[in-house]
């Protein structure tokens, strides 16, 4: 499966940088949307959000693709 037709999620994140359960995941979208999507909610969010592979972050497959700052939408690496 590609990154262009995967499912792909949209999270806000914690201080620490864990996905916060209490909100979220938005999605599914394709990854291009999801990178939209979370770029634009974290320029004018509190919090950093990520776009992550798999909706569960227990399971062994979740996986965070791409992360953004919080007030400026800059991705993090």
């Amino acid at each position: 499966m590609t990154k262009s037709n995967a499912s792909y999620y949209v999270w806000v994140l914690t201080r620490s940088g864990a996905p916060l359960t209490t909100e979220g995941p938005y999605g599914p979208f394709s990854f291009a949307i999801a990178k939209q999507n979370a770029r634009i909610a974290a320029s004018k969010g509190l919090h950093d959000r990520a776009v992550t592979r798999g909706r569960d972050p227990s399971s062994k497959s979740f996986m965070i693709e791409r992360r953004y700052q919080a007030g400026t939408g800059a991705e993090v690496r």
